[in-house]
């Protein structure tokens, strides 16, 4: 074919088909390269799937997290309110529980303790209980002393597990009183929240 002649337009069809698919060996074509399909659809995911919070939902968990432990320190303070409240028309069913849970206690030496002394002075320790559940109990409610209400639940909670559960026949019931022991302990830890009457400037600050 003579140089610089024009080429039939079929001819010229022809050659570029058979370019085409050598692709561009010299970089020459500006166009980038499509990306392969499967890291396209790898990149994106579902709105629906994505496990993210946003707005009302994480303003609620926030809340929720700042006032649980004033929650936490009321239902521990309705705990102690009910034992107490069993004592507020009477100790004089005490005395038995207080006998029979002595003589089962496997405990060496609060064994011994319990039979000689505070068995014929049962009452001095049954209403000291119940006084110091009902102080526990007022003072976790309204959120005042929370801390030193924590202690002196933890001592009350101690008391009970080590004592009266174990005149407890069923074991799973007897775990309640063990419970109660790491429920005031918690208390002593996270204190009273922001929900409390401690945290008033006219509350002493004893009671803080």
């Amino acid at each position: 074919m003579a140089q610089g002649s024009p080429q039939p337009a079929a001819f010229q069809h022809r050659f570029l088909g058979a370019q085409a698919p050598r692709g561009d060996p010299q970089r020459s074509d500006p166009a980038p390269l499509e990306p392969h399909a499967h890291a396209t659809r790898g990149s994106c995911v579902p709105a629906r799937n994505r496990p993210c919070l946003e707005g009302d939902e994480v303003t609620t968990i926030t809340r929720v997290q700042e006032i649980w432990p004033s929650l936490f320190r009321i239902v521990v303070g309705l705990y102690w309110l009910y034992f107490a409240s069993q004592k507020w028309q009477g100790v004089g069913w005490m005395k038995p529980l207080i006998e029979s849970t002595s003589r089962a206690n496997p405990i060496p030496g609060l064994h011994e303790f319990l039979v000689a002394v505070v068995v014929p002075n049962w009452l001095p320790f049954a209403l000291a209980q119940a006084v110091g559940e009902t102080v526990v109990a007022v003072a976790l409610i309204l959120g005042l002393a929370t801390r030193w209400a924590g202690v002196l639940g933890f001592l009350l909670a101690a008391n009970l597990a080590l004592t009266v559960a174990f005149g407890v026949n069923d074991d799973g019931f007897r775990w309640i009183y063990y419970l109660a022991v790491l429920v005031n302990a918690q208390v002593i830890v996270s204190g009273g929240g922001p929900i409390a009457l401690g945290r008033f400037g006219w509350v002493p600050a004893w009671l803080h």
